[in-house]
């Protein structure tokens, strides 16, 4: 299966996850240039391997990836995460918040969604911090997140004493940004 992906013609693959199993897919895959931290017993598979920094617990994730990118000849000029919002991104937000009449309010937007299941935190301590936070400060609730979020946004909503609003599964990552933003 992986071999008949070769013909796609990649020339490099430029591995910012620290998997054996990613380093291997790329390998079968025949991509010539593969580039990636050597560690975890992956660095057979690497044609250029980069050294782990010696610094790795004091760095951010964006400068420990970029780190690969420099070292391996690439400039990065600019680390800084951002996201370029579009006019239909802002303008959703805008009729969001216009509709629901959530303009001028104390706004607590939360995303249920993990990587895994096993990251996830407690269901019901999020309604906790959304009660508390609605009897303090009568903050709405905003929940976002993809098709697999859904339920768990709308299982804390029904632990909630007040209303609440889930975009999750509606909204483009740029929407939910935007809505963000707006909070």
């Amino acid at each position: 299966l992986l071999r008949g992906q070769a013909k796609t013609g990649f020339d490099a693959a430029v591995l910012f996850t620290n998997s054996f199993e990613s380093a291997l897919e790329v390998f079968l895959m025949g991509i010539p240039n593969r580039i990636g931290y050597s560690r975890d017993g992956r660095g057979f598979l690497l044609s250029e391997k980069i050294a782990v920094p010696t610094n790795l617990n004091e760095m951010h994730e964006v400068v420990y990836f970029a780190n690969i990118l420099k070292e391996s000849g690439i400039e990065v000029d600019n680390p800084d995460l951002y996201l370029n919002l579009s006019p239909h991104d802002r303008e959703f937000a805008e009729s969001f918040f216009k509709d629901n009449k959530l303009s001028g309010r104390f706004i607590v937007v939360i995303h249920t969604g993990t990587s895994t299941k096993e990251r996830s935190w407690h269901l019901e301590r999020y309604a906790e911090v959304c009660n508390h936070l609605l009897e303090k400060y009568n903050a709405a609730t905003i929940f976002t997140g993809g098709r697999d979020d859904i339920t768990g946004a709308e299982d804390v909503s029904s632990l909630v004493k007040g209303k609440t609003f889930n975009i999750a599964g509606i909204s483009s990552i740029g929407m939910a940004a935007a809505v963000i933003e707006k909070a």
